[in-house]
């Protein structure tokens, strides 16, 4: 009906006009005049007038508690962005640019803050002061826990990247490339280039060298060689450290765990609020423990027992070649104050930063000089460029580590920790563990038995070496590429110890039992047919080894 014939085009509909106001000025407002009245009667005022239902259905917009509380909403459901949006507050569409911009400025301005938490660079210090001689003993057997905890979860993470004859097959399979080969177990013995594998194995090796280092200062104290229970499910609650330990398969996240873990003094800093820099209580990492320990060391009067020269056999062998060219006498025993505080200044700078000057011509390669973490930066920036760079089609992207369970053990109930539940997997693992405890008994029986006697020339010490490299590595080699029960995920070494490990003061029975152990668990592995046959041939030649041994006078 153009023409309107029917004439009833004049009540069909109604056009209504609203004239804004002249609001231009309002850009002109300075921020500090831009308070919550003016902004309630310049933009809101008029919606709380017109349209009640936000302020009977949802809430008052003169109420300046709620505004605040939802200052994203509102601005999401004002901007002019928006307008063609069903959730656009102003239902006349009609906020002006000005208004808009007003309400925005007010809503930064609650975000402004007078001042914000920076970290500051900060000394290692010693965060609490250790005065008595309990008080460092308690902290001496923490630093041990830490040692030993740190060096196992190392050596999962190394277990869990596949040999090199493995990473060869996945190249032959084409699921990986040469070039992560390479980074992954590096090229094989061609070269020292023994990749991120061989980095971690070395790191950990170092963990068990300071392990003993804090070990001949408890008994150079009189105390007993200590080996802790650690349980990976409870032991960061255990520390008074804010560490995270666990172990979990080598990827980019446990990287960044481990770096923080080896996180320098001056890399951790103090917080400066205020003006006003805020040290907090306890400690803030391990280097403030080690501090804490050395200063105590210190302050506590006459703390050793040991008489001079009797602090332990020599053990230069596996120390670093920079520390043997600069202190060639140094042998891991400690007997006084200098060398306990040498031994703490050894694992400090491994770990944080090694700051022992070589001495000219001697080797000064990276490599000799590389701390614990700046390995693990170096290879944290190895594994985000191969992410970057890599080709992941439409798969996930590359690891270096088999898809091992994080935690795994063998008991039933183990809060934090997952249990590995097929069969011929905890077998295997029961082997692991066995073996595991045999080898830190030889270590606790050789410092019981003869601590000032020398560890190079050591039967049980040199024997606690070929468990760790001839029965736990191959174990754990297997363990890694064996159904942990769990769909997708293989299982792993548990590292757990079913009892504590004590000395036995009486060497013959000593023997005796340690070669019935290894009998045991030869016979345990014969009947395993995914263990490798050097296995338990390892464990017949030992049970052998010390069962000859206990009828000998030969001391070890």
């Amino acid at each position: 009906d153009n023409d309107d014939r029917l004439g009833f085009r004049s009540g069909t509909g109604h056009l209504n006009v609203r004239v804004l106001p002249d609001d231009w000025h309002l850009d002109d407002v300075p921020i500090a005049d831009v308070t919550f009245d003016l902004l309630y009667r310049e933009v809101f005022a008029y919606y709380e007038q017109v349209y009640s239902f936000m302020r009977s259905e949802v809430f008052s917009l003169a109420d300046e508690c709620k505004v605040l509380t939802y200052p994203r909403l509102i601005w999401q459901m004002c901007d002019p962005r928006n307008r063609t949006r069903t959730y656009y507050m102003p239902p006349s569409r009609d906020l002006s640019a000005p208004r808009a911009r007003l309400l925005l400025r007010f809503m930064r301005a609650q975000q402004a803050v007078t001042d914000v938490p920076v970290l500051v660079a900060a000394g290692r210090r010693a965060a609490a002061g250790i005065t008595r001689r309990g008080e460092l003993w308690t902290a001496l057997k923490s630093a041990a826990t830490i040692e030993l905890a740190v060096m196992l979860q190392y050596l999962f993470a190394a277990y869990s990247v596949p040999t090199h004859g493995a990473g060869r097959e996945y190249v032959r399979r084409g699921l990986w490339t040469a070039e992560q080969l390479r980074l992954a177990c590096g090229d094989g013995g061609e070269t020292t280039d023994s990749g991120v594998r061989g980095t971690l194995l070395t790191v950990a090796r170092e963990e068990m060298i300071h392990f003993l280092l804090v070990n001949n200062i408890i008994m150079a104290m009189g105390e007993p060689f200590h080996v802790p229970l650690v349980d990976f499910g409870t032991v960061d609650d255990a520390l008074g450290v804010p560490v995270d330990f666990a172990l979990e398969p080598l990827g980019i996240g446990s990287l960044q765990r481990f770096i923080a873990i080896e996180r320098p003094a001056d890399r951790i800093g103090e917080v400066l609020r205020g003006g006003e820099a805020h040290a907090g209580d306890g400690y803030a990492s391990i280097s403030d423990l080690y501090a804490a320990i050395r200063d105590g060391l210190r302050r506590v009067p006459e703390p050793f027992m040991v008489r001079h020269g009797r602090g332990g056999g020599e053990h230069h062998l596996f120390l670093r070649q920079s520390i043997n060219a600069v202190h060639p006498d140094f042998q891991l025993e400690v007997d006084d104050l200098s060398s306990a505080l040498f031994a703490i200044d050894v694992i400090t700078e491994q770990g944080e930063g090694n700051t022992l000057s070589p001495v000219p011509g001697t080797d000064g390669s990276p490599d000799a000089a590389e701390s614990h973490y700046t390995s693990f930066l170096r290879l944290s920036d190895l594994l985000m460029a191969e992410r970057i760079g890599g080709h992941h089609h439409d798969g996930p992207p590359w690891t270096p580590a088999y898809p091992v369970i994080r935690n795994p053990t063998l008991r039933e109930i183990a809060p934090g920790r997952e249990a590995v539940t097929d069969p011929d997997a905890r077998d295997v693992g029961h082997l692991f563990n066995r073996s595991y405890y045999l080898m830190l008994q030889l270590m606790v029986q050789h410092f019981g038995w003869t601590p000032d006697a020398s560890l190079r020339r050591s039967k049980l010490m040199n024997a606690a070496i070929d468990v760790m490299t001839g029965m736990m590595s191959p174990l754990a080699e297997l363990l890694v590429t064996m159904p942990s029960g769990r769909r997708g995920a293989t299982a792993g070494p548990s590292f757990e110890l079913m009892d504590s490990v004590r000395y036995n003061a009486r060497p013959d029975v000593a023997m005796r039992s340690i070669a019935l152990r290894f009998s045991h668990l030869a016979a345990a592995a014969g009947t395993c047919d995914a263990v490798p046959d050097r296995v338990p041939e390892m464990f017949a030649h030992y049970a052998g080894y010390f069962d000859a041994f206990a009828t000998s006078a030969v001391r070890p």
